[in-house]
């Protein structure tokens, strides 16, 4: 594991999931970061990726099949860092109202985007 001692925003525990926790709470996210080993304030690898897309259904709101509905979003990726990728990332979960699916652990290139892959 890599030693997160020297970002800013480090927390006295030194813990990757603190640091993560910590970021999350100055932006206000609602949502957890769950990828591992990664300075958020460092550039991303997706340079030519200019979008993140999510997909979800909203059948997790009454755990039914019923009447489920896939929503597809996509927004404009704001800036070159892994900490704007969850921004976006962020905004989309906020968006579509699915609070059950909040760790954020993968984007997946495809074509001009990045697939957002969630957890609960």
């Amino acid at each position: 594991m890599n030693d997160f001692s020297n970002l800013p925003t480090r927390v006295d525990d030194n813990s990757y999931f603190a640091y993560c926790d910590k970021i999350a709470a100055t932006n206000h996210f609602e949502t957890i970061w769950s990828i591992s080993d990664i300075d958020l304030e460092a550039p991303h690898p997706f340079a030519n990726a200019k979008f993140v897309r999510y997909k979800t259904s909203y059948f997790w709101r009454d755990f039914s099949h019923e009447n489920e509905t896939d929503i597809i979003l996509r927004k404009a990726i704001p800036g070159p860092t892994w900490l704007d990728l969850w921004r976006v990332a962020n905004a989309l979960i906020i968006e579509t109202g699915d609070l059950h699916h909040i760790y954020i652990e993968a984007f997946a290139p495809s074509d001009d985007s990045l697939n957002l892959i969630t957890g609960s």
